[in-house]
């Protein structure tokens, strides 16, 4: 098995091999913004999965979870830490050289090194920071796919998207956007989804909740997916 993944000296988690990857570019407003993943890669596989992770995970935490499910399944697995997770760089990158070859989604391919980012003021180099948001995990899983596809010549209908939580969100979004492009992903597998972040709320609580600024609609892109899913969700659930 192949393994390999974008690291940091001094990260707390340290079943994250040195091996580096090419970290996948986020661009957004012509400015790239660093997410890491790693890719596990199984000899023989002929499916990948594309794994989303929950809102209080990163990498490191997942690498050795997701190094026994590509085992066990025969699979090969990319994961992905969303912008504001994680190592990812929460603001703009610098373009400066590195030996690590990167790839971006929307344009051009870039030779940035990863780095985190500590500067307390708020600001990245003269930039400001970017935190998790709805529309950044977008871009974010739009480049690992796009690192997937246009990078490792993975065709779509290989491609089974995993998303546990709020990695629920990009991974619906993401079955729907490309369903209705005409080149679906072969499957999609949600781990513990919600229907929206309101209606989590709503469903706790037996409320009606219609109100504006809801996140992540997974309820009303469902509609879109023509891919085979698999929904896996306990029934108690607590959050």
């Amino acid at each position: 098995m192949d393994a390999a993944s974008a690291t940091s000296g001094d990260h707390p988690h340290k079943s994250l091999p040195n091996t580096p990857l090419p970290t996948v570019n986020n661009v957004r407003n012509g400015q790239i913004y660093k997410i890491p993943a790693f890719f596990i890669r199984r000899r023989n596989a002929t499916q990948t999965l594309l794994f989303s992770h929950g809102n209080a995970e990163d990498l490191g935490m997942m690498y050795n979870r997701m190094k026994d499910l590509a085992m066990v399944l025969g699979v090969n697995i990319m994961a992905y830490d969303y912008t504001g997770y994680g190592l990812s760089i929460p603001g703009p990158a610098h373009q400066t050289s590195s030996s690590s070859s990167h790839v971006s989604s929307g344009s051009g391919n870039s030779t940035n090194k990863n780095k985190n980012s500590n500067n307390n003021n708020g600001n990245n180099g003269g930039h400001p920071q970017r935190g998790p948001s709805e529309n950044m995990i977008y871009r974010n899983i739009e480049a690992a796919f796009h690192y997937l596809t246009r990078v490792r010549k993975i065709p779509p209908h290989q491609i089974v998207l995993y998303g546990r939580s709020l990695g629920s969100g990009p991974s619906c979004y993401l079955a729907a956007k490309t369903a209705l492009n005409g080149a679906s992903v072969g499957g999609l597998i949600l781990h513990s989804p919600f229907l929206s972040v309101y209606k989590v709320v709503a469903d706790l609580n037996g409320l009606d909740l219609g109100m504006v600024g809801d996140l992540f609609h997974n309820e009303k892109r469902a509609r879109n997916v023509r891919c085979p899913t698999l929904i896996v969700h306990g029934r108690q659930d607590e959050v």
